[in-house]
């Protein structure tokens, strides 16, 4: 059975969207998504409104993109607000007490001004659970296929058996005008762990 999700998206909750929850329900069924991570800026509270409202086939993740001291961290599957502000370390500690799953979205954008800096990524790259492999928002292609590039992602690993987070995100554009995007499948580092990553926390969200 092929799932259809979506581990990054935001609602008007967030100021880069417009999307209020009942049409951020309707975008996703539209398009066929079954699981769908709600990751507004700082905010969780339109993650638990979208996730009251939503019918059974849709699966909401509560989730929150952070912005820490050095760039943005998202996390999945959380219960409470991670505070904003605090180290990257401080936040993926804070992420991982709830028993969620840190990520770190759009690493290589060049154009963001709320990317980690590349020195917070060297800090955090073991102790975060994933990257994202594609950002519908990324103006230029290179700046995902960095993300996804095991070779890149082996010579930045401590030990020559090491491996960093498993890349996951959207492979095809959606709504455009609010950020709910479908995602179909990811590309991997390699693809296979990155499936692996994908298949877990889809199935931690249909439990």
């Amino acid at each position: 059975m092929k799932i259809h999700a979506d581990f990054h998206s935001h609602s008007h909750y967030s100021r880069d969207s417009v999307l209020n929850p009942r049409t951020y329900i309707d975008r996703c069924l539209k398009r066929g998504i079954d699981v769908i991570a709600v990751t507004d800026h700082n905010e969780i509270e339109g993650a638990f409104v979208i996730q009251k409202l939503a019918p059974p086939e849709l699966k909401v993740i509560i989730g929150e993109e952070v912005k820490t001291a050095e760039g943005e961290i998202i996390g999945l599957f959380l219960h409470d607000i991670v505070p904003r502000d605090m180290s990257p370390e401080d936040t993926v500690r804070a992420i991982h007490e709830q028993g969620g799953m840190a990520v770190i979205p759009h690493p290589f954008d060049t154009f963001r001004r709320s990317v980690l800096t590349g020195e917070a990524i060297e800090r955090v790259k073991t102790s975060v659970d994933a990257i994202e492999g594609f950002n519908c928002r990324n103006i230029i292609a290179k700046h995902d296929a960095k993300a996804r590039d095991p070779r890149r992602q082996r010579r930045q690993a401590d030990h020559p058996r090491q491996r960093l987070a498993f890349a996951l995100g959207a492979r095809r554009r959606g709504a455009g005008d609010g950020g709910v995007r479908h995602a179909a499948g990811v590309a991997g580092q390699p693809a296979r762990r990155a499936r692996r990553w994908q298949a877990l926390a889809v199935r931690r969200a249909l439990d």
